[in-house]
């Protein structure tokens, strides 16, 4: 990743935990489309280990602390304290991903309070409804 697109990213991420602790930040493709994305809870989840609120944590993510290891890992090797070679990298990343995924269908699927596809409350639906 470039300087500069670093930086956007770090300014975003400020952007989003500040509007989270201040309660106002609402996830945009829960508003927009009315289902939640895989990583939904991460923010919850890492705003509770702040809180010192494991077990909250652990509710709103099972897999926040793989988050926390891969930002530690990244900037491990950003800063080239330690060396990895990136097919090993891509494979990590891969399987991380595959096994969110599966913990997103089955939160999706299993009347998650957390997860959920709410498509009646979703800006898109109160388009077509002006709309039509």
């Amino acid at each position: 990743m470039k300087n500069k697109e670093k930086k956007i990213a770090i300014i975003i991420i400020i952007i989003v935990i500040i509007l989270a602790i201040l309660n106002i930040y609402k996830c945009p493709i829960k508003h927009i489309f009315g289902l939640s994305c895989p990583l939904c809870g991460m923010t919850r989840a890492f705003l509770s280990l702040l809180k010192l609120d494991i077990s909250k944590a652990f509710y709103y993510h099972l897999l926040w602390p793989v988050a926390l290891l891969l930002l530690i890992f990244y900037i491990l090797i950003e800063r080239k304290i330690i060396r990895i070679n990136k097919r090993t990298i891509y494979i990590v990343l891969y399987i991380i991903c595959a096994i969110n995924l599966i913990y997103y269908f089955y939160r999706l699927f299993n009347n998650s309070n957390i997860v959920y596809f709410r498509f009646e409350k979703s800006l898109i639906k109160r388009i077509i409804d002006l709309v039509f």
